[in-house]
């Protein structure tokens, strides 16, 4: 571990150091210490935990890659926000002009319901007229 923690040491502190066993608490108390001692962010681990521990693994130094990551993400993040408010924005003016549209549409249909409704009435009095002439020719 004193050689592994040696070598990193010619590394920038943000460096991320992965020491792997071949067996569960495969690490002696000196092994553990050295590594505590270190300023790196390093992670003992064995090869049957790896996966969940560097997914599970809360870095200690904040390196300049993190700090630009981080930035680029926050950067991403308003670029993003950006977008959903010109979309929203977008998809607010397509709903009032559909709600215009059905307004309009609904306008349409109450005209037509009246015309309707109107020819039906000049229909039927139409047909009274027509029967009133009959029965009047009849009682001649």
């Amino acid at each position: 571990m004193r050689d592994f923690v040696g070598t990193l040491s010619g590394f920038p502190l943000s460096t991320f150091g992965i020491f792997i066993v071949a067996r569960w608490n495969g690490y002696t108390a000196g092994a553990l210490n050295e590594a505590r001692s270190t300023n790196f962010d390093l992670l003992l681990t064995n090869v049957f935990d790896l996966k969940r521990d560097i997914s599970e693994y809360v870095f200690q130094n904040e390196s300049s890659l993190q700090k630009a990551v981080a930035e680029a993400i926050a950067e991403a993040n308003e670029k993003m926000q950006e977008e959903i408010q010109i979309m929203v924005a977008e998809q607010n003016r397509m709903l009032a002009e559909e709600a215009k549209t059905l307004r309009q549409l609904k306008r349409k249909i109450s005209e037509l319901e009246f015309t309707s409704k109107f020819s039906i009435i000049v229909a039927i009095v139409s047909s009274l007229i027509i029967i009133t002439l009959l029965t009047l020719l009849c009682l001649k």
